[in-house]
């Protein structure tokens, strides 16, 4: 006989069961011994248990351990985990069994679970319409139930607006949200919301990817001020929600998808700011879609159809940063009848140059317009220094009368920064160099006026593409004169304010938008995951 080190495999196997052994090494005509006898099983047999065969056979399956629970963060006062910040991005990283610990991302469309559960109580909120309060508020506090964990993750200052608006419209007693802006600090947030780190500012102020030479120069910028790094630390913060989080709510572009979608767990998405009205998604981009996205809401129907055309499961429930604006009934003082100019002159550091571009046009079409002569606001954006655009302005030769009032070159100027939806609401023409901000005004039926400024946000590009997204209710000029002759002109023709403005109100008008996704939203939380 061989020595055994040269035996084949079969070989080796025969030596070991000899002839009338079966396959699991016992005699023929054995029985097998239960180590987990079924009187000593949790909960009594299980179903699922076969007999042993004659001679052999399948294994009796041990009843499944109970799911081991993620720690949750401590809640602050409305469900959610209070004003702290989160801490190292690493910090809290679920260890050991269960999905919580493997790397791989699971399928968007089915929950992550540490294991099985037989008994599940689910709380499906009802559908209903308007903007009363949302069922899942009163249902969820009278029972104690928590709908699950919810990571929003945004990629602009405009985004932030919208997926503020979608937030406010959540339960937070019931639901435990945290956010991630990927670009700016997130302070258009709520104060009782989680933010997680690292945040920051960079010189593009996340404009860098688009296409010009001024957005290349900007990002070559951001790279110097350390991006990649800052890129890494973000990608490592996200990963680090793994098995954290119930559902996770992507509000930007693909690339904004892309990065939540190392949190795991099923993904919604809300398309922004890309519409089919600017460009067709590209193969890439639908791929990305159908690979990330759980569910898809667009900004506009013509986005919607053209994904749904694709084989994307799109919809489009309005456009919902318009559910951001608070109206307080702000008139500032100015008699109805009176024909108003308010000024956007956006929410980041070109603004200040691009505000001087705006009065000049703003003065320009006060001069030409017939009487009475437009009295002008300004919407300021609080976030940007109250003392450096009181400098700026008396640079440039304005007159400060008081806090909010100046004078330049022969009119009156009122500036407000805590009610820019009142000064959208009594503008009868907008002159603005902004993004989000211009697409709202078009949104309550304003014809807005537009030029090319300064820095690598407002430039001819981004102008082209803003009219492609409004259509007529929108008026692209070349420079601050064409603007100020073309305000004159509106101002005198209130046929053509109404034409250009119901534009917009077909394109973007309509509240409700946030409410109803957010009530999409407990839906899922709710069927993807066991009530406690």
């Amino acid at each position: 006989m061989r020595p055994r080190a040269h035996l084949s495999r079969l070989e080796q196997r025969r030596a070991r069961h000899p002839r009338g052994a079966d396959a699991g090494g016992l005699p023929a005509g054995a029985r097998r011994v239960d180590p987990h006898p079924r009187a000593e099983r949790v909960g009594g047999p299980d179903p699922r248990d076969r007999q042993p065969r004659e001679g052999g056979g399948r294994r009796p399956v041990p009843p499944p351990s109970p799911p081991a629970r993620l720690a949750q963060p401590a809640r602050g006062p409305h469900g959610g985990a209070g004003t702290r910040r989160a801490a190292h991005p690493g910090a809290g990283r679920p260890q050991g069994g269960g999905d919580a610990g493997r790397r791989g991302r699971p399928r968007p469309d089915v929950a992550r679970s540490a294991g099985p559960v037989r008994d599940l109580r689910v709380h499906r909120p009802a559908h209903a319409g308007g903007n009363g309060p949302l069922p899942g508020a009163a249902a969820g506090a009278s029972r104690g139930v928590s709908l699950g964990r919810l990571l929003v993750v945004s990629n602009g200052y405009a985004e932030d607006v919208g997926a503020t608006a979608i937030i406010r419209a959540l339960p937070l007693r019931d639901v435990s949200v945290s956010v991630y802006p990927l670009v700016g600090h997130g302070g258009h947030f709520p104060p009782e919301i989680t933010l997680l780190d690292p945040r920051g500012d960079f010189p593009s102020r996340g404009f860098g990817l688009r296409a010009g030479w001024a957005a290349l120069a900007a990002l070559g910028k951001d790279v110097m001020h350390g991006l990649t790094g800052f890129w890494r630390a973000q990608r490592r913060t996200l990963r680090a929600q793994r098995g954290r989080q119930d559902l996770v709510l992507a509000v930007g572009d693909v690339y904004c998808l892309a990065m939540a979608s190392a949190a795991g767990g099923p993904t919604v998405y809300l398309v922004a700011p890309k519409s089919e009205y600017i460009a067709p998604h590209s193969r890439l981009e639908v791929w990305l879609i159908r690979r990330l996205a759980c569910e898809v809401f667009t900004r506009d129907e013509l986005t919607a159809t053209a994904l749904v055309h694709r084989g994307i499961k799109a919809q489009y429930l309005g456009f919902w940063p318009m559910d951001a604006l608070t109206f307080t009934g702000e008139t500032f003082g100015l008699p109805p009848d009176r024909p108003v100019v308010t000024l956007l002159a956006g929410s980041k550091p070109p603004a200040f140059d691009n505000l001087l571009l705006l009065l000049r046009a703003a003065s320009g079409a006060a001069a030409a317009a017939a009487a009475p002569a437009p009295a002008v606001l300004v919407a300021w954006a609080p976030q940007l220094s109250p003392d450096r655009l009181r400098e700026r302005v008396a640079s440039a030769g304005g007159v400060w009368m008081d806090a909010g009032r100046f004078r330049f070159d022969g009119i009156d100027i009122t500036v407000t920064t805590d009610r820019y939806a009142d000064a959208l609401r009594r503008a009868t023409v907008v002159l603005g160099m902004a993004g989000g901000a211009n697409e709202q005004a078009a949104g309550l039926g304003k014809p807005v006026v537009a030029f090319p400024g300064t820095g690598p946000q407002f430039t001819r590009r981004f102008l082209e593409e803003q009219q492609r997204l409004l259509g007529d209710a929108l008026v692209a000029t070349s420079n601050w004169q064409d603007a100020a002759a073309t305000l004159a002109h509106l101002l005198g023709d209130p046929r053509e304010r109404e034409r250009r403005g119901q534009v917009g109100l077909r394109r973007l008008g309509g509240t409700g938008s946030a409410a109803a996704i957010a009530r999409r939203l407990l839906d899922r939380l709710a069927l993807d995951r066991p009530s406690a």
